[in-house]
């Protein structure tokens, strides 16, 4: 008997020690999807992008001389960059700073005065209750893709942020 424990002893060792390689078996099961990992930090702020920026012309805060009288004022604010292409498919958007320091965009009408706009090729046309002379006006010009890009409906401080314009 003690031999063949031996000789079992013996075979278990001699078959276990050999090394033999065949072909690869076939790809296995998916395991199930683990557990998010942590959320990473955040990245570095990027570049200013030029693509929105490049359509845009924005004019400094301004005065422009008005001519009427009575309820009737007219000033004219003039600027190249208000081409045909502008008008059909851009926007010129033209701004008031009132006495307060509150800035509007026009068409602006209240209770006692109204502040208008009309576009041409190469000017702004500002129609007014009161001779605004004394005003402060400016405009920003985009092109059709910009226009397009930043929306609608959002006010002085947001499309000066969106556009980086001070």
């Amino acid at each position: 008997m003690k031999y063949s424990i031996l000789i079992l002893l013996i075979y278990a060792i001699s078959f276990s020690s050999c090394v033999v390689e065949g072909p690869e078996g076939p790809q296995g099961l998916q395991g199930e999807v683990g557990d998010a990992g942590e959320k990473g930090e955040p990245g570095e702020p990027g570049e200013p992008g030029v693509g929105i920026t490049e359509g845009v012309v924005a004019s400094e805060w301004m005065t422009i001389a008005f001519s009427g009288e009575n309820r009737t004022w007219v000033g004219i604010m003039e600027n190249p960059s208000i081409s045909q292409e502008v008008l059909d498919k851009g926007d010129v958007l033209v701004y008031y700073k009132t006495s307060s320091g509150a800035v509007r965009e026009l068409n602006f009408f209240s209770d006692q005065d109204n502040i208008t706009q009309q576009l041409r090729l190469g000017e702004i046309i500002i129609s007014s209750t009161f001779d605004a002379s004394e005003s402060e006006f400016r405009y920003i010009i985009l092109n059709s893709g910009v226009s397009e890009a930043i929306g609608a409906n959002l006010n002085y401080k947001e499309i000066t942020n969106v556009l980086h314009i001070k």
